[in-house]
């Protein structure tokens, strides 16, 4: 991929549960977003997803493996028929966090989003993510880590012309910072 330019880039100044990106141009071949974020959730695991051009319905599927250091896990996991998807893990609280008490604060999550010919209109959108956390209470463990990839899918031939980040519950917290670039 060559020719990489940046078409927005910003920080969350007010906690909202979405952040959306419309009239997405269709001058480029490929996207990339990436999005370093916290989410201000009070409960354990918190996740969040993409919404494409603001379909809710049962276009998506999706694949993926985590691994976490420090207690050998690793799980793979398939669906298709979610209402969106494209993970954004552990950016709440602790894994086992519960209540404020328990929130872990210090830690954000980074995931690189990459939909492929995204303006194309005779296939279906594929997309990839790799994400990775840092989190402070895992199994026992202060300085765990969560590393994750995934293989999406959006079965329309509309080129993607919006893209919505939405916070699983809760918000996403100020200071998140985004960018969207393409690839011509």
């Amino acid at each position: 991929m060559s020719d990489f330019e940046q078409i927005e880039a910003g920080v969350i100044s007010v906690a909202a549960s979405t952040l959306t990106f419309t009239g997405i141009s269709t001058a480029y071949k490929h996207l990339e977003l990436t999005f370093n974020v916290h989410c201000t959730a009070d409960q354990w695991r918190q996740e969040g997803y993409i919404q494409i051009n603001g379909d809710s319905g049962s276009k998506y599927g999706e694949g993926r493996l985590q691994g976490i250091n420090n207690v050998n896990y690793t799980y793979t996991y398939a669906d298709t028929g979610s209402a969106y998807t494209g993970v954004i893990p552990f950016t709440g609280p602790g894994i086992y966090g519960t209540g404020s008490g328990n929130r872990d604060t210090n830690h954000t999550s980074t995931t690189v989003f990459r939909f492929f010919n995204y303006a194309g209109t005779t296939l279906n959108k594929i997309y990839t993510t790799w994400s990775v956390t840092p989190f402070g209470i895992a199994h026992g463990n202060s300085n765990g880590t969560s590393q994750q990839i995934g293989v999406y899918s959006f079965d329309s031939t509309a080129a993607i012309t919006q893209i919505s980040l939405i916070c699983g519950s809760g918000n996403w917290d100020t200071g998140a910072k985004y960018m969207l670039a393409g690839y011509k």
